[in-house]
């Protein structure tokens, strides 16, 4: 009686120890795994970051200093530079500045050279320097747009325009206008003419005439005379 129940008692402690050995291997695969996978992602990742961090630094630090450098020459230095490479030779010649004009892509400062006139100045050429002030490219502009070379650009002149053509090349006095007259051929040649007039207390009064070249490229001085058109010398 007392072998058979100690039977029962020894298999129950042999199923005990084997469940406890299972447990014991598979907690120790657990273990070794977990490592080392943590430690590639970990090796990984500290590798990386560092090199797209250079990377953007670089590009940062690069747009930064290009923009210092341009926001370090102004405009007002555009003209001082004008100034001294390009000496005026007459009186009644100035500069001032125009204006950023994009021409083919590139920004520049727009620097116009004018004439001072009887009543008004008159519009000669502009200079455009790059906005690091590294180059300077004399040009035109017409119609707003921007042209660089030595030669003026043609511009389609009609009744519509023309008095707008000649307000871009003038500035005038207080109290004078502009109104469109008609066309005139002199010489074979085809005038858009613009008078120019000044408001006085309870009138106005006529001051001259502006000659439009029908492409654009000259703009002359002149008058009438009873309803003949005189051209200025």
């Amino acid at each position: 009686m007392k072998i058979k129940m100690f039977i029962p008692i020894a298999l129950v402690l042999c199923l005990a120890f084997s469940l406890c050995a299972c447990g014991t291997a598979s907690n120790t695969n657990s273990t070794t795994t977990a490592p080392a996978t943590t430690t590639a992602a970990a090796t990984e990742a500290t590798t990386t970051a560092p090199a797209t961090t250079a990377a953007a630094t670089t590009a940062a630090t690069t747009e930064a200093e290009d923009n210092d450098a341009e926001a370090s020459f102004t405009e007002n230095d555009a003209l001082e530079l004008v100034e001294n490479t390009y000496e005026l030779t007459e009186n009644n010649l100035f500069y001032v500045i125009r204006g950023t004009y994009e021409v083919d892509g590139v920004s520049y400062y727009a620097i116009d050279m004018r004439k001072s006139l009887e009543h008004n100045t008159t519009y000669i050429s502009t200079y455009f320097v790059t906005l690091d002030g590294s180059e300077i490219l004399k040009g035109y502009i017409a119609d707003e747009v921007g042209y660089i070379g030595t030669e003026k650009p043609s511009i389609d002149v009609n009744e519509d325009n023309a008095v707008k053509i000649v307000e871009a090349a003038y500035d005038f006095e207080e109290g004078c206008f502009l109104t469109y007259r008609g066309v005139e051929e002199i010489d074979g040649t085809t005038y858009y003419v613009v008078d120019l007039r000044k408001s006085l207390e309870v009138n106005t009064t006529y001051l001259g005439s502006y000659f439009v070249k029908a492409d654009g490229t000259e703009i002359v001085d002149g008058y009438y005379e009873g309803d003949t058109a005189v051209l200025a010398e």
